[in-house]
């Protein structure tokens, strides 16, 4: 499905991407899903087309994309292999372009070239072992001393924290201000810092493609000059970002809803029961019609919530619903896709397995479905 929205350009970079995805992400899916390896080739790969900077503009070695075009890269890669998608996202908008938007320019000079040509991974960390939901009950301090700040605490599932060069980190920089009335900032941490190091990758249901651990910060010093944006906007720059990251997995939700679908389908139309194709039941051509409805319903909400933000409103309340929708969708559909598959869509011999665990952190990361009811419920309400 097409909308006006989209553009040629639009369409171009979606048959780019596509053609990407399918060669260099897709064979190797399934064996990355194995293995927890990440697809190095494939990722220096995208920076040299442009792939990692999508929304960064040229001068800083990005493509200067729009929103749409986000939705599109993570819609693409999503339907080859969701963990690498979801480690691409991390890497480009959640570390990336908070860079960019939040960053002063000699920090976009010295990290911006390295991220969107591959050279380097980013990653960005709020949650805490004992902070997710309430972002505001992080206890990771940075102290000011003497030509800048002594890091303590720790950070919790991070995506690409295993691999990271540069590291994003949400801190209280004024323990007598709460850290949603200035009391948090962001700090930049260079692979290799002295007092940083990470823990190993942890063993997860899904997106196993895509690693993550904990990041560790004893006496960590960081200079003045790695401060990330204003002193004590860190909360503010977190909801921002947290708002980019809903509608880059409900990209990445949408691709695999796709991918269901279309394996469901390919099933469904060769497999015969009875001497006819299963397709030709009325119970599996409902399923299909709920699987393909419940797909494009996820790409109206993310296509909506991107105009927004191309219209310079506010997307928090259109991330949240598109996040939401999409999220529990995801594993219905995927859900769904086994049941046509049967005892096929049970085993690893097929993707449709994957799909669902892969699917399963859409309602958990980038905030809870049940922190996006909170979102949409306080603004009806308000």
């Amino acid at each position: 499905m097409m909308l006006p929205l989209l553009t040629a350009e639009h369409r171009m970079l979606q048959q780019t991407l596509r053609q990407f995805a399918e060669k260099e992400l897709a064979p190797g899916a399934a064996d990355r899903d194995t293995t927890g390896a990440f697809a190095w080739d494939a990722f220096k790969s995208l920076g040299k087309i442009g792939g990692l900077g999508l929304m960064i503009p040229p001068e800083y070695g990005g493509s200067g994309g729009d929103t749409f075009s986000t939705q599109i890269l993570m819609q693409e890669l999503g339907r080859a292999d969701a963990g690498m998608a979801l480690s691409i996202g991390a890497h480009s908008f959640l570390c990336g372009y908070s860079l960019y938007r939040d960053g002063n320019e000699a920090q976009r000079q010295k990290y911006l070239p390295k991220l969107t040509s591959g050279e380097w991974v980013g990653c960005w960390g709020i949650t805490e072992p004992g902070a997710g939901s309430d972002v505001a009950g992080i206890t990771c301090q940075a102290k000011k001393e003497a030509g800048g700040w002594r890091l303590n605490g720790a950070k919790m599932f991070v995506t690409n924290a295993p691999i990271a060069d540069v590291f994003i980190v949400l801190a209280i920089s004024d323990a007598d201000k709460p850290p949603i009335k200035g009391g948090a900032s962001f700090f930049l941490v260079e692979k290799g810092t002295p007092g940083l190091s990470t823990g190993k990758p942890l063993d997860k249901m899904g997106m196993r493609a895509s690693p993550t651990s904990e990041i560790i910060f004893e006496d960590c010093f960081i200079p003045d000059e790695n401060l990330l944006g204003t002193e004590g906007c860190g909360f503010r720059h977190a909801m921002q970002t947290l708002d980019l990251e809903r509608c880059g997995l409900g990209g990445i939700g949408l691709g695999l809803m796709e991918a269901s679908l279309a394996l469901a389908k390919g099933y469904a139309c060769e497999r015969k029961q009875f001497k006819v194709p299963i397709a030709s039941f009325q119970g599996i051509q409902f399923k299909l019609a709920d699987m393909a409805s419940a797909t494009e319903t996820c790409r109206l909400h993310l296509w909506h919530t991107a105009w927004l933000r191309e219209q310079g409103q506010p997307i928090n309340v259109a991330a949240a619903m598109s996040k939401l929708y999409g999220g529990e969708a995801a594993i219905k559909v995927a859900d769904t896709a086994i049941q046509i598959l049967g005892g096929y869509g049970y085993i690893k011999e097929f993707a449709a397995e994957r799909y669902l665990r892969d699917a399963r952190l859409f309602t958990i990361g980038g905030g809870t479905s049940d922190i996006q009811r909170l979102i949409i419920s306080r603004e009806i309400l308000r």
